[in-house]
């Protein structure tokens, strides 16, 4: 279970830093459109990036190298 924790603590620090780097919004999409999939995203990551930071929280050494091996 700890592997699978550490896995799915690096899993969520990729994907967040994925979206922090993607462009999902396309140039011809209305303003309305590109606003709200902006806000989901930026929802997502903050989310992921809370959730990462409790795990780092409880001062796990497996969690830190993890979160450390995917910068």
């Amino acid at each position: 279970m700890y592997v699978i924790a550490l896995i799915v603590v690096l899993v969520m620090a990729i994907i967040m830093e994925w979206l922090s780097h993607c462009q999902l919004i396309k140039p011809r999409s209305t303003h309305v459109t590109a606003g709200l999939v902006q806000t989901l995203l930026h929802a997502v990551r903050i989310s992921l990036a809370y959730m990462v930071m409790l795990a780092l929280m409880v001062f796990n050494g497996g969690v830190f190298l993890v979160r450390w091996l995917d910068k």
